[in-house]
């Protein structure tokens, strides 16, 4: 079970990080371990990007199916949801209904006071 590293830099490194944690260095290392595996393979470059971008494609789907589609110009969409004074409309389920043109709100803002985040009662 012995590990011997003959590194005197990774010793340092080790002991440093059992300070600053107040552990062992036993008990450091596992960690340092656990959460660099708990990361996932290392990827390169080209891999690293490719996954962020699915990750991305794949939040925006997700978005997408929540918002439903846009109908009008930007001109529009920006005074359907903002008012005279600049700041976002209160009522803002309906006003996605009338964009969409659906008659009802998608179920992500559904009953949702948008400017404070609750649910109403």
């Amino acid at each position: 079970m012995g590990m011997n590293i003959k590194d005197a830099r990774v010793h340092a490194m080790a002991r440093q990080l059992a300070a600053r944690n107040g552990t062992t260095v036993t008990e450091a290392v596992r960690r340092a371990l656990e959460t660099a595996l708990a990361r996932g393979p290392e990827l390169d470059g080209a891999q690293a990007r490719a996954a962020r971008k699915a990750t991305i494609r794949e939040i925006c789907a997700r978005f997408r199916d929540q918002a439903g589609p846009l109908k009008g110009t930007s001109r529009e969409l920006e005074q359907a949801i903002y008012g005279a004074n600049g700041l976002p409309l209160r009522n803002f389920a309906n006003t996605q209904a009338r964009l969409t043109g659906s008659p009802w709100p998608s179920p992500a803002i559904q009953g949702r006071n948008f400017r404070q985040g609750t649910r109403q009662a």
